[in-house]
């Protein structure tokens, strides 16, 4: 147990990331790797160009020039491992794991530089070259590191400490004073990088924060809309059959505009099956009715239960012919068809009046059809039902 605190303590300290959530590690690991592309690679690169006229001007030390090689060879690799994370994507598995392997990766690039002053002082003469090599190593130091401070606790550790040590040995004290203040305005710009990881950390966790509040608002809209939804087809639907109600049958009604035809229909002697069979068959007859009726309809026409075993059919751009065919194919269908109960089959027949807007006025009038319509299938019912009646002109009958 004290191990696992320990390690965590540690983790937390290199990091910045105690107490933070998984998302908010991911995108800190993301800021991290975005940052180390830019910046850092600028000053190493200027770095790496000065050791090297150094080099080329003053030792020609085929050592010098290896380690020159190593440096610029360990500056690729964190490069590298932030590409690759970037290009993957992957910023969510195993943040902490790839937190360290950065930490891991700097502390070697930054042992390398740390070599440097011990292979390079002593062939370097003059304070003044001395001090422009000071602060070249020390400015390989800075970097990307709001989102994670670690790795300049590394970098100082492996580069910073080992060129104070340096200087202290090959160069005048005068020098070595001057690194010193150098090292301690270092000292304080760690907490100066700390505040920015502060800083950065409260913004991502702010966005963080301002996404989920945005996620939780489109999550209630969207269930605000489907509850109004499902309230506006409670309020417009049949609830024993699934079809239109009279109140959206209404709507549709009045909003014709062009074409159409209105079928009307009812179960003939209906209130024998309800009083011989019980409403549950009853229901069960009106159920059925509603199936056979939608297996003839097309997608754009509009059943609805009016109200009992009264149903509307509205077909927009039919013709009188189209809604003389329909209204037969449902007619033969229902005649056709039967509902066990035990042993006995039920069978059931309808009566249909058709009106068109091709029978009234040049402006289609939803109210003067429906009219039209009722007054054809009491035609119907009255010349002997299960037959179909057209705008007051009988149609073909049928006997039951």
């Amino acid at each position: 147990m004290h191990v696992r605190l320990s390690t965590k303590w540690l983790l937390d300290a290199l990091t910045g990331w105690g107490g933070a959530a998984p998302s908010t590690r991911a995108r800190l690991l993301e800021a991290f790797c975005s940052g180390i592309r830019s910046r850092s690679l600028i000053s190493n690169s200027v770095a790496a160009v000065i050791v090297a006229a150094f080099i080329i001007s003053e030792t020609r030390d085929p050592v010098h020039v290896a380690w020159l090689i190593s440096a610029l060879a360990g500056g690729l690799l964190p490069r590298m491992y932030a590409a690759r994370l970037r290009r993957t994507a992957r910023f969510d598995e195993s943040p902490e794991r790839t937190a360290l392997a950065f930490v891991g990766i700097s502390a070697v690039y930054g042992l390398i530089w740390g070599v440097g002053p011990f292979l390079l002082l002593p062939d370097i003469s003059g304070d003044a070259v001395g001090i422009l090599l000071v602060i070249i190593v020390f400015g390989t130091i800075m970097g990307p590191y709001a989102a994670m401070p670690g790795i300049l606790y590394a970098r100082l550790a492996t580069t910073g400490i080992p060129t104070l040590v340096a200087i202290a040995l090959y160069t005048s004290p005068q020098l070595t004073l001057v690194s010193i203040v150098l090292g301690l305005w270092l000292a304080l710009r760690t907490d100066i990088w700390r505040g920015y990881h502060r800083a950065l950390r409260r913004q991502i966790e702010l966005r963080e924060t301002l996404e989920h509040r945005q996620a939780e608002l489109q999550h209630a809209n969207r269930a605000k809309e489907q509850a109004n939804e499902s309230l506006k087809i409670l309020a417009e639907t049949d609830p024993l059959t699934g079809a239109a109600n009279r109140r959206q049958f209404m709507r549709r009604l009045e909003e014709i505009d062009g074409p159409a035809a209105l079928v009307l229909l009812d179960v003939d002697y209906f209130k024998a099956v309800n009083d011989d069979f019980g409403h549950q068959i009853g229901d069960a007859v009106l159920v059925d009715l509603t199936g056979l009726v939608q297996n003839v309809l097309r997608k754009e026409d509009l059943l609805a239960r009016l109200g009992g075993d009264e149903f509307a059919i509205l077909l927009p751009g039919a013709t009188r012919g189209d809604a003389w065919n329909v209204a037969e194919r449902i007619r033969q269908s229902v005649a056709g068809h039967a509902i066990r109960r035990d042993t006995d089959a039920i069978r059931a027949t309808v009566s249909l009046g058709i009106a068109t807007t091709q029978d009234g006025p040049p402006r289609p009038d939803g109210t003067a059809l429906l009219h039209a319509a009722d007054a054809a299938l009491y035609a119907a019912k009255r010349q002997g039902r299960n037959r179909i009646q057209i705008g007051g002109q009988q149609g073909t009958s049928v006997g039951a």
